[in-house]
């Protein structure tokens, strides 16, 4: 087996590389599960291919989803579907701009230590990005504590997945022919 190396190994650890990789992968499949869910919530199989385009739109921004899983929550009986739901949400919410530092940012080890400093240059205020120069060292244990956070946020996700494929299940015409087929729990 031959060993690769990435220009990336010059500016932080592999153990750390595998890790920002493995969150990344996490939150991809946090959205993506979401998102499906929203789709069996929000279209049936009379759905137009314009209801399906906008359901796609969902996809393309955080805040989207979390506006679409808001109005799927109110619309559900209050039940531990809905307060999952609810938790989830809030924990997105609280957790959106480290999850952004993190994707979006560049981190680079310190020279001569084992400490990481994360670079990132924007944030969002409501619809708009704005500029904000983010240079500050990342606290020891801070990747290992946000995959583990992530993770937690995955199991409950694939918790709410299969609370709401149990409804639709049971419901003529629940779910959506349009919902895509893929590695969902």
């Amino acid at each position: 087996m031959v060993q690769n190396t990435y220009r990336v190994e010059e500016h932080m650890p592999s153990h750390d590389i595998y890790l920002v990789g493995a969150f990344a992968q996490t939150c991809a499949h946090i959205e993506h599960t979401l998102w499906i869910y929203c789709v069996n919530n929000r279209l049936s199989s009379s759905s137009t291919e314009d209801d399906v385009l906008k359901e796609l739109d969902v996809r393309t921004q955080t805040q989207k989803l979390v506006v679409a899983l808001t109005e799927i929550q109110q619309s559900l009986p209050d039940d531990g579907e809905q307060r999952l739901l609810a938790e989830i949400n809030a924990r997105i919410g609280a957790g959106r701009h480290g999850r952004n530092l993190i994707i979006h940012g560049a981190l680079s080890k310190e020279p001569g230590t084992d400490q990481l400093r994360l670079h990132h240059h924007w944030k969002m205020k409501g619809e708009k990005r704005v500029f904000e120069w983010f240079n500050e060292p990342l606290a020891p244990g801070a990747l290992e504590q946000a995959i583990g956070s992530a993770d937690e946020l995955l199991g409950m996700v694939h918790e709410l997945f299969a609370l709401g494929k149990a409804r639709w299940e049971g419901v003529p015409d629940g779910g959506s022919a349009a919902a895509p087929e893929g590695n969902i729990p």
